[in-house]
């Protein structure tokens, strides 16, 4: 069975101010005209944001996990690559010809909105937390979620998504997996940052009722 554990200290909820730019998507300029409750019931403000944000590797089932778990909390889903590719376009093409310094940038700006939204359940690239700023807005707008699964489950997990994700772009058999092995070495300590770490190595379902009972127990 998997296991969950607790980590971290005390997540604060806190708002935090907009990017210098104004601007935000369609759904987090949704998500400003449509207040809604806490998945507890709890009456929530612009000054008390208590999001979900699922972090870890990619394929570890952020986005599939997410929009599963969000109706077990009456809260909206969001998907942060996605509303990444509704700003610039399909990813692998953007970053070829602007680099990932520019998709990073994106991805801080989105966050940076979605943070002082409503609560909602949010499902971060696997990268976003690396980025001190990103970690600390992380931190302090929710709670953040773990989804951990071990290397050697992940990786056909990534071999079936195929190797249209930028960062693997053109990579297959040993060179594939050092890279993964690379990326998740470099994560590690940012992801351990989380307050919730769930095991993610069975089917989606579970996964997200085991987050949902965490969460449960967490705020008792």
């Amino acid at each position: 069975m998997a296991s969950i554990s607790f980590m971290g200290g005390e997540v604060l909820s806190l708002a935090v101010a907009m990017g210098s730019s104004g601007k935000c998507s369609p759904a987090a300029c949704d998500h400003q005209r449509h207040i809604r409750s806490s998945w507890r019931g709890e009456s929530q403000s612009s000054a008390t944001i208590n999001h979900i944000h699922l972090i870890g590797m990619m394929c570890c089932g952020k986005s599939t996990v997410g929009r599963l778990l969000a109706p077990r909390l009456g809260l909206p889903f969001i998907d942060l690559d996605r509303e990444i590719e509704a700003r610039v376009g399909p990813l692998l093409p953007f970053m070829q010809r602007e680099g990932e310094e520019a998709f990073r940038s994106v991805e801080s700006e989105l966050l940076a909105a979605f943070a002082v939204a409503p609560a909602s359940v949010i499902a971060t690239g696997g990268g976003t937390p690396i980025a001190p700023e990103n970690l600390a807005l992380l931190r302090s707008s929710g709670t953040m979620v773990w989804i951990d699964v071990a290397f050697e489950t992940l990786m056909p997990r990534i071999e079936r998504a195929g190797g249209d994700r930028p960062l693997l772009f053109g990579l297959k058999g040993d060179a594939l997996r050092e890279r993964v092995a690379d990326l998740l070495a470099q994560r590690t300590q940012a992801y351990s940052q989380a307050a919730v770490r769930v095991q993610g190595d069975g089917a989606a379902e579970e996964v997200a009722a085991r987050i949902a009972a965490a969460l449960r127990t967490q705020r008792k």
